[in-house]
């Protein structure tokens, strides 16, 4: 059994509750949840995609987006977030987002999201009961369409600055505002980072006019654990909520949320006076800033500021929240997996192809052993480095005077293979460091050396 909570249209404002085998429940007073703001400075930052997000084969979820109003460099643009995400999570059901150019948000708000509708669900593990998830997180759990052909997702974006960059490289100039940015943090909140708290009048609230918190609500606490949806100690509504809610004072209490963040609760934005919009459903801007692998999902981006990749801890909170992620892709140390082929005694294979290179200064090391790569500058398939399992790689890859260096670790299966082993572990590591696309970059992967495969 379970109920549905449509969420008011951001720009239409019509309303409607669609009832389904449950009693009725008050109506959700909806909100511009989750407006991204411009900061008029240049950062002079970027974050690269998850790592083998350019070496991908496929998707592990579907976007349908309905585009109104882009120029055709605004929607390729627009696809390469969605294909980021598209790379990290994963769904059987289609997403559906519904996608619009206006000139409704003002001087200072870059884009604007939310799901469309909520979903509760009651005895339906590994949902939790007396909660309203957004219907993306709840077709993914499910594994149905909840919503026939109504999107998932509903996304504005604003067509009255003239200084968007829609280039896909991460690279925005001087002045410049990154799209593929702002709509991979749209995205975000669509998929579900959005909760129900806020102030009015001196009050905090959550459930948004019912008795249930968004799935998102059950994990902020304050700094001495207190999870504000315990109305034993924070009435709701109350100025004690409201108290909590701006006291620069939040963390979010998720079991994979704090193991992306070595151990520790992240901090949420909760600044001393209540911005709808920017407060409780991002991360902070001060702990985690321009450059940060973790901005993404903070509440305010910046000029020649491009972040392409959701980060660990925003990874981690969605899986909190339910969804699956294949990757985070943004500093954790990657696995690779060692194939027992005999015709390698057991040994784990590291094959590299060195990408887009064009000049003859490029080292590699592995575990400080130099390994010839590129031996005549020319780029190719080449075997680097062969050890037991498990323990721990560390690569240096310098080309000119860039230094790039990665570190994963290697974790035994219980698999055969033999000549010509399958490719799927992999990783790849680029330089300049933190850069990407048509840079030149090595990558690694387990197995044999395909050359003699």
């Amino acid at each position: 059994m379970f109920d549905r909570l449509p969420a008011r249209h951001l720009l239409s404002g019509l309303l409607m509750l669609v009832l389904l085998s449950l009693p009725l429940l008050p109506q959700p007073e909806p909100r511009l949840s989750c407006g991204l703001r411009f900061i008029d400075r240049d950062m002079n930052t970027r974050v690269a995609p998850p790592e083998g997000f350019q070496l991908r084969k496929g998707t592990t979820a579907d976007f349908e987006v309905t585009y109104t109003g882009f120029t055709p460099e605004a929607r390729t643009a627009f696809q390469f977030a969605v294909d980021i995400w598209a790379f990290l999570i994963t769904s059987e059901v289609p997403i559906k987002v519904d996608a619009h150019w206006v000139d409704t948000l003002g001087t200072t708000v870059l884009g604007a999201s939310q799901p469309t509708s909520f979903f509760r669900f009651e005895n339906n593990p590994p949902l939790i009961s007396s909660t309203w998830y957004p219907v993306a997180i709840a077709e993914k759990l499910v594994g149905s369409n909840l919503n026939d052909n109504t999107p998932d997702i509903f996304a504005i974006f604003n067509q009255n600055f003239s200084n968007w960059y829609f280039g896909t490289d991460g690279n925005p100039p001087a002045g410049k505002i990154d799209f593929v940015t702002v709509v991979l943090h749209e995205l975000g909140h669509g998929l579900g980072l959005v909760g129900s708290m806020t102030v009015s009048s001196g009050s905090g609230s959550w459930g948004s006019g019912t008795p249930y918190p968004f799935i998102f609500d059950r994990f902020p606490e304050n700094n001495a654990g207190q999870v504000l949806i315990n109305t034993a100690i924070f009435a709701n509504p109350s100025a004690a909520l409201a108290t909590q809610l701006t006291g620069n004072n939040l963390f979010f209490d998720g079991e994979e949320a704090r193991a992306e963040n070595a151990g520790n609760r992240p901090k949420l934005y909760a600044p001393s006076t209540w911005q709808e919009g920017s407060s409780y459903a991002h991360l902070d801007e001060s702990t985690y800033p321009a450059g940060d692998q973790n901005s993404l999902m903070t509440p305010s981006l910046g000029a020649s500021e491009a972040i392409h990749n959701p980060g660990r801890i925003t990874s981690g909170i969605f899986r909190d929240m339910g969804w699956t992620i294949t990757s985070t892709g943004s500093g954790a140390i990657p696995v690779l997996s060692i194939f027992q082929n005999p015709a390698l005694n057991g040994y784990l294979h590291l094959a590299a192809n060195v990408l887009n290179y064009s000049g003859s200064s490029i080292t590699l090391t592995a575990n400080n052993l130099n390994v010839p790569v590129n031996p005549n500058g020319e780029n190719g398939w080449y075997g680097v480095y062969q050890m037991t399992a498990p323990g721990t790689v560390v690569l240096k890859l310098t080309a000119g005077d860039a230094t790039s260096v990665r570190e994963f670790a290697v974790a035994s299966l219980n698999r055969s293979g033999g000549g010509g082993s399958s490719f799927d572990q992999r990783l790849s590591i680029h330089f300049p460091p933190n850069s990407y696309e048509r840079d030149t970059y090595l990558a690694i992967f387990s197995g044999e050396n395909p050359r003699d495969g």
